[in-house]
């Protein structure tokens, strides 16, 4: 399943390479074939299945957190890089439709001329975002938990959230279990 979820993380990432340029065109005042900007936005369905099955193993762990939290958990062992620019880009996405749109909240149809640069600009931070959960996913083999027994990717010695140390049990056995 690591290979999958890296696979689908370079995927994902040259799906972002695409939707940037796709964005920086429509910026730009240049025309996107139509067929490739449908196929790009619909590629985001395809991104996000392995996306939600790869945290689908954390929900435990995930009801248990609130706000950024929940990034800190499903981004953990990903590079700072992706963490940044899944963040920035989520943050850039809402941005954009409030430039493009003059609104805070609301819709943009797909025959309204503003469609298409709120598109790419949705588009961009959920690959990302896909990218991101896919890469951590693919680093988080075999569970290592702390001594307080939360989830470790592999490659760290202490605790995103509490900062413990690794346990040195057995292979995915978490502590007091």
């Amino acid at each position: 399943m690591a290979r999958f979820n890296q696979l689908a993380s370079v995927l994902s990432g040259l799906a972002l390479l695409t939707s940037i340029i796709w964005h920086a065109l429509i910026l730009g005042g240049r025309e996107f074939p139509a067929g490739l900007s449908t196929t790009l936005f619909l590629g985001i369905f395809a991104a996000w299945v392995p996306a939600i099955l790869a945290i689908l193993p954390l929900r435990e762990e995930i009801s248990q957190r609130r706000g950024l939290q929940f990034y800190n958990l499903v981004f953990d062992g990903a590079p700072l890089w992706m963490y940044m620019s899944a963040v920035l880009l989520l943050a850039y996405a809402f941005l954009n439709f409030v430039l493009a749109t003059g609104m805070l909240t609301g819709s943009v149809s797909n025959h309204d001329p503003r469609f298409p640069r709120v598109a790419s600009g949705v588009a961009m931070a959920l690959y990302a975002t896909a990218m991101t959960i896919l890469r951590a996913a693919a680093i988080r083999v075999g569970p290592r938990h702390c001594h307080n027994g939360h989830r470790v990717p592999q490659g760290r010695d202490t605790c995103s959230i509490c900062g413990a140390s690794v346990a040195e049990d057995a292979p995915g056995q978490r502590p007091g279990a």
